[in-house]
C-alpha cells in the first residue's frame, strides 16, 4: 500500500497500492457504526477500470463538489491525477485523468473554498488546477491548468542544484497561504490575491524562504488557525515547531536516530502525535515547560503515516497506515 484516505463522516476507507490499484471499504451493514468495529471485518470493494493509475498512487482526497457529488482525487507516480465517483464502481467510476506534470507527483491539496486542486512534482513545479466554468453545466467537474509555479531557486546560489516542492499545506483563514516545503528544508509561502472569492491565483509572498531544516521538508503541518503555530518533518531527523512569531518553540531529534515519517494534532488533548519508520509513535506535550514525550512501538513495520479521529462511539482513535497494513487504536492516556 502506498497511500490512504478516510471519511470518518461516512465510514469509508480507501487505499492505494503500489501498482496503482484502488480499492474502498466500506460497514458490511447498515448498523454498523464503525468500520472499525472489533469483530466485523469491513467490506473491501475494488474501485476498477481500464484507466487505472500506471504508478505508485501517491495521495488521495476524498472531497464534496457540485453540493452533492462526492468524488476521489487520486495523484501517482505515474505522473497523472485522476478523479473518480466511487459509488459508481460498477461501471467505469473514473471520469477525468489530468496530465501535465513531466515528473512524479510528490504531493496533493484541495481548497474547497475556491475548488482548486494544488500538486507538485519532481519536475521542479508545482501546478495549480480549477473546474472549468465553461463546462459547469456538466454533471462532473472538469479541471483544468490556471497557474504552472516554478523556478524554486537554491537558497545556496554558489550551487546549481535542482529544487522542487517535497509537500504543501494549506492555511485557511481569512486570506489564504499555500506553503510549500522543499527538496532544501526551506518553506515558500505563497498568498491568494485578495479578491480570491472572485478570483484565487497565488504569489509568492514577503516571506521567499527560510531555511528550516539541513535536508529537505517531508511534511509541514500548519495549525495557525487553531494554536497560532507550524509544525515541520525534515529528512534531518528532526521535528520542529515555530510560533506565530517564526520563533522556533519545539526542537526533537529522533531518540533512534531515524527518519520521522508523519505527524498529527489531536485538538481534544492538545498533543502532537509523531512517527517514525522504525514503528514508534512519539506523543509530544508541545506546550509544557518539561516537554515530556510518551514513545511507544506499535508496529515492526515502517510507518508512513498516521491520523487522529474522534468519534463519538470509540473516542479518539490514532489511525497507523504502513505498506503491509492500516491499524487502529484507541487512545487512552493517563
Amino acid at each position: 500500500m502506498s497511500s490512504y484516505c478516510y471519511s470518518a463522516k461516512d465510514q469509508i476507507l480507501f487505499l492505494g497500492l503500489t501498482n496503482g490499484k484502488l480499492f474502498q471499504y466500506k460497514s458490511k451493514t447498515l448498523d454498523q457504526s464503525s468500520i472499525f468495529k472489533k469483530g466485523k471485518d469491513p467490506e473491501d470493494t475494488p474501485i476498477d477500470s481500464p484507466h487505472c493509475h500506471k504508478g505508485a498512487i501517491r495521495k488521495i482526497i476524498y472531497a464534496r463538489m457540485q453540493e452533492k457529488l462526492d468524488v476521489l482525487i487520486t495523484a501517482s507516480a505515474d505522473r497523472t491525477i485522476k478523479l473518480w465517483e466511487p459509488s459508481n464502481v460498477k461501471s467505469n467510476p473514473c471520469f477525468q485523468t489530468i496530465v501535465g506534470h513531466e515528473g512524479s507527483i510528490l504531493d496533493m491539496v484541495y481548497i474547497e473554498k475556491v475548488n482548486q486542486l494544488i500538486t507538485s512534482s519532481t519536475d521542479r513545479t508545482m501546478r495549480i488546477w480549477v473546474i472549468d466554468q465553461s463546462r459547469q453545466l456538466l454533471y462532473y467537474p472538469w479541471f483544468v491548468i490556471n497557474q504552472r509555479i516554478q523556478d524554486f531557486t537554491s537558497i545556496n546560489l554558489t550551487q546549481d542544484m535542482d529544487v522542487w516542492i517535497n509537500c504543501i499545506a494549506v492555511q485557511d483563514e481569512e486570506k489564504l497561504f499555500v506553503h510549500a516545503g522543499d527538496s532544501e528544508g526551506s518553506i515558500l509561502t505563497f498568498k491568494a490575491s485578495d479578491d480570491w472569492r472572485q478570483k484565487c491565483e497565488f504569489s509568492l509572498g514577503d516571506d521567499k524562504k527560510r531555511g528550516l531544516h539541513k535536508f529537505g521538508l517531508l511534511q509541514i503541518l500548519d495549525l495557525t488557525k487553531k494554536e497560532s503555530c507550524q509544525f515541520t518533518i525534515g529528512y534531518d531527523q528532526y521535528v520542529n515547531g515555530y510560533g506565530k512569531n517564526k520563533e522556533r518553540f519545539f526542537n526533537y531529534p529522533n531518540p533512534n536516530k531515524v527518519l520521522f515519517t508523519s505527524m498529527c494534532w489531536d485538538d481534544e488533548g492538545k498533543l502532537l502525535y509523531i512517527a517514525d519508520e522504525l514503528g514508534y509513535v512519539y506523543i509530544a506535550h508541545v506546550y509544557l515547560a518539561e516537554r515530556e514525550t510518551i514513545q511507544k512501538k506499535v508496529t515492526k513495520d515502517k510507518i508512513k503515516s498516521i491520523e487522529v479521529y474522534t468519534t463519538a462511539t470509540l473516542g479518539s482513535i490514532l489511525f497507523v497506515f504502513t505498506e503491509r497494513s492500516m491499524q487502529a487504536f484507541r487512545i487512552k492516556i493517563g
